[in-house]
């Protein structure tokens, strides 16, 4: 796989526009600036908003946003388009032949301005998929390196966590979460984030165990350790179940035997055979189809909470009232969260507190986007499913990778809404994991239409 460093194969001309072999080679400043847009913009997504780690005014009108969140990414989406200014001709390509259905969401949201209540708010949300989209292929192989991203995120995960131990250590009274069983938090504004970032940082660091191209062996134990210690002073069972999945999923994506040749549809049809049968079990079993209590109850328990997954239901109930609204185009992306004051203030005075989210991802897009944004966000996993099939057969270790993180993003939304949802983490990870997919396929692309037109010039130049 051509990397940031290495030369590349020359255009063919079965790949109109593909850009010279030496268009794409990064200079030494425009590494660097990639791995500075990736760190920092992982790190901003973690850090609380005007690096305040205080209680915040959930009260205010969350129209307005922050000036800091906007100078942060603002900065990194001036880079991005700054490198992507550089290499035009790949930039392009790139463009060309990304996940369609991604800029089909991405323009969805900037439309549903028309119909919005807040439209400036939309605006606001919706250039920040822009701008997330941006940096993804601006920084996507080959200007970045085919595993830089995943590299990158794991070093600063790693720094945030080392931080976080010595926040507890220094000043456990910020860095310790006494209401919750003294769950660490460090750095963090919770213990969930705390979690959630150590999850990832595990899984990335048994990727360097098993297959370590940058460290030597006892470095990446000794990492992964630390990363698992840290998981587990946050006390989120919800994180650890997290990393075991990831990890049962990862250590056995990256074997051989399991991707086959047999057609995409064929494991789909195995699974939906085996949700079947699993129906079919429990009907014989307790002589009735299961209910959502015996569904949310079996998932509760995994996470140590109730069938009504600790109030998330009622959330939901509220939120369909608004579905119910405008269920074809939804609200307009962003526009419904805004606090007291905003759409979603008869949520709070219902339940006598403020969410900022429904705890469903799905749910928030089609609440905001409707059915037809659900429609598009389908087709964009759908279509990442097809190019990480492709990237599993060029490069099985990074494709393995991408590939819990995609299982993961889908499963996080189930209780948690992170999809498509501006400055969130999974969110940043799932635009980057979806433009380096696709850009490490097309390279792939270009390389494999140079190799078969390089026989026919020697053919020319013999004759």
């Amino acid at each position: 796989m051509n990397t940031a460093a290495e030369p590349l194969a020359p255009a063919s001309r079965h790949e109109p526009g593909a850009p010279r072999a030496a268009t794409g080679a990064a200079t030494p400043f425009e590494v660097w600036l990639v791995r500075i847009l990736v760190a920092a913009s992982f790190t901003f997504c973690f850090l609380p908003a005007n690096f305040t780690w205080g209680n915040d005014d959930f009260e205010a009108n969350l129209s307005a946003g922050s000036l800091a969140t906007q100078l942060e990414f603002g900065s990194i989406f001036l880079g991005g388009a700054w490198l992507a200014w550089r290499h035009p001709e790949w930039t392009l390509l790139r463009l060309r032949r990304a996940n369609i259905f991604l800029v089909a969401f991405v323009a969805f949201a900037l439309v549903s301005v028309a119909w919005s209540a807040y439209p400036v708010v939309t605006l606001k949300r919706a250039t920040q998929l822009v701008g997330f989209f941006l940096v993804g292929t601006a920084i996507s192989a080959p200007v970045g390196s085919s595993r830089q991203v995943l590299q990158v995120l794991m070093a600063t995960l790693t720094t945030l966590l080392v931080i976080s131990l010595i926040v507890v250590a220094v000043n456990p009274r910020v860095g310790i979460d006494t209401m919750l069983g003294n769950a660490w938090r460090g750095l963090f504004l919770q213990k969930n984030t705390t979690g959630q970032a150590a999850a990832i940082c595990s899984l990335l660091w048994l990727r360097e165990c098993v297959g370590s191209r940058l460290f030597p062996r006892g470095v990446c134990v000794t990492a992964l350790l630390f990363s698992l210690f840290m998981l587990v002073m946050a006390k989120s069972s919800t994180s650890l179940l997290v990393f075991l999945i990831g990890a049962t999923l990862y250590l056995c994506m990256r074997r051989q035997y399991v991707v086959t040749r047999m057609p995409v549809w064929a494991p789909v049809m195995a699974v939906v055979a085996l949700v079947l049968l699993a129906v079919h079990v429990f009907y014989v079993l307790n002589g009735h189809l299961p209910g959502w209590d015996d569904i949310a109850g079996s998932i509760g328990r995994l996470f140590g909470k109730d069938s009504d997954l600790t109030g998330r239901t009622d959330i939901w109930d509220l939120v369909m009232m608004e579905v119910r609204r405008h269920p074809a185009l939804g609200t307009g992306y962003g526009a419904f969260w805004l606090g007291l004051g905003g759409p979603s203030d008869y949520i709070s005075r219902e339940l006598y507190w403020i969410p900022l989210q429904s705890h469903n991802g799905y749910l928030d897009v089609i609440n905001e986007l409707g059915l037809a944004g659900l429609g598009i966000a389908l087709c964009v996993f759908a279509r990442h499913l097809l190019l990480l099939s492709r990237l599993i057969a060029i490069d099985r270790e990074e494709g393995a990778m991408h590939f819990v993180i995609f299982v993961l993003l889908l499963i996080a939304n189930v209780t948690e809404s992170e999809l498509f949802r501006g400055t969130l983490f999974y969110n940043i990870l799932f635009f980057y994991s979806l433009c380096s997919v696709a850009s490490q396929v097309v390279l792939q692309d270009v390389v494999e239409a140079s190799e078969r037109s390089a026989p026919e010039s020697v053919a020319r130049v013999g004759a």
